[in-house]
């Protein structure tokens, strides 16, 4: 009998065509289009919600996948999830090409691992597709199975070491979420704070020793858990050299004690305090204005404070890229720090408190900061301090998101942002 295999990509028609060669029966399914605006929780959520229904009705017996971000890799695969789908991951695994969420979706068991680097693409397509036969009729590698404790833990730990933002873990607490694992956030509040960035995709260690090696490297603290290609521990292979920028960066989640909010903070290794006088934004645009019309490295450390950037004011919840990109271009890493209720991007190389929960549009404290408090966040005692009584906070007003031009957003986006869960519980719907 011939499979029918659904092949899900931004442009299927090259993964179609090793569906045919294989043997398989390919029909091909855009990923859906999505508004510019919406963030990386959202854009996940619509794509999930809407493949699950598509790829529902047409009833695949196999799922072979790509994306063009993060965020459409996770949403496909929440697909494949919540179908219970045999499923491969045909994004590169080449350390030269990989992202940080490539790396991470290989190593909870999606990707077609072997001795080669498939840093061609045909032989990456055509292996993706055979490991998604194989994983037909197989019991345990369904996508839902493959999905537990063990594959969530690999993959953090592998996103990490790479010096991944938080969209990795809040993709990887969605995925969890949708396989009905008990537990995940917990874990990983646990497991990142041990699991420092050593490298980073473009490095030269990592495209020497490749994705083999990284798994060398982390591998005494890896499960050896299944994949679509076999045990993951199988492909680990032995890097000769430690990475040069070991312990470079590390991320610690810090608890205020009164209020309980939560923020993870990605900083330099060695690092136990980011601080600084706030300067206070309602949107990343704002921010990289304001810090563009800093003229040279500003006298006294600055906080900058973008608010109304979380799963419910974002809209579902942004990554910061181009603030991080504004700052390093202009050498200000090292004097300014950012504490937002969005995302830090991947790889920073400046210090970022981000995800802050409860978010601005939530009532949460960064929604009542004011341009000239001092806000300190200090990791060693694992705790939030600022300059202001918390009687003074708790009498300001409340953050109110600015006037939107697009009156007209998508009543799907308006129903999410009024039930969307924190960004480390999975950024899910409620």
């Amino acid at each position: 009998m011939t499979e029918r295999v659904a092949v899900v990509a931004p442009e299927p028609e090259a993964l179609a065509e090793a569906v045919r060669e294989a043997g398989g029966e390919p029909f091909g399914v855009r990923i859906p289009e999505y508004p510019a605006g919406w963030g990386v929780a959202l854009v996940r959520e619509w794509i999930a919600d809407r493949l699950e229904i598509e790829l529902g009705a047409l009833a695949p017996d196999a799922l072979v996948f790509d994306g063009g971000s993060p965020a459409e890799v996770a949403g496909v695969l929440a697909a494949g999830v919540r179908l219970d789908l045999p499923a491969a991951h045909a994004g590169s695994t080449d350390a030269a090409t990989a992202s940080v969420f490539d790396a991470a979706v290989a190593a909870l068991g999606f990707a077609p691992l072997g001795s080669a680097s498939f840093s061609a693409e045909k032989e990456r397509l055509t292996a993706a597709v055979g490991a998604a036969l194989g994983a037909v009729g197989e019991k345990g590698l369904s996508a839902k199975r493959l999905v537990d404790s063990f594959s969530l833990a690999n993959a953090l730990r592998v996103g990490v070491s790479l010096g991944a933002g938080p969209e990795t873990l809040v993709h990887l607490a969605a995925l969890g979420r949708e396989a009905e694992v008990v537990g995940f956030p917990r874990m990983m509040r646990v497991l990142t704070p041990e699991t420092p960035a050593v490298t980073h995709p473009g490095s030269g260690w990592y495209r020497s020793v490749g994705f083999g090696g990284l798994l060398g490297h982390l591998e005494g603290s890896l499960h050896d858990a299944r994949t679509v290609a076999g045990p993951l521990k199988s492909f680990a292979t032995d890097p000769e050299a430690e990475p040069p920028a070991k312990e470079a960066y590390t991320c610690e989640f810090v608890r205020a004690r009164a209020s309980g909010a939560e923020v993870l903070c990605r900083v330099p290794a060695g690092v136990d305090e980011v601080s600084g006088i706030c300067r206070v934004f309602s949107s990343e645009a704002v921010a990289v204005a304001a810090v563009e019309d800093l003229d040279g490295k500003p006298e006294e450390a600055v906080f900058l404070v973008v608010r109304g950037s979380g799963a419910g004011g974002g809209p579902g919840l942004m990554v910061l890229g181009e603030l991080g990109e504004a700052i390093r271009a202009l050498g200000l890493s090292g004097r300014v720090s950012v504490l937002t209720d969005g995302l830090a991007p991947d790889a920073t190389v400046e210090s970022w408190a981000s995800a802050f929960t409860p978010e601005a549009v939530s009532g949460g404290v960064i929604g009542r900061l004011a341009d000239g408090d001092l806000f300190r966040v200090d990791l060693a005692e694992d705790r939030m301090l600022t300059s202001v009584t918390a009687e003074e906070i708790s009498g300001r007003r409340g953050f109110r998101r600015p006037a939107r031009r697009d009156r007209g957003l998508a009543a799907y986006a308006q129903r999410y942002a009024k039930s969307s869960l924190p960004a480390f519980e999975g950024a899910t719907f409620a």
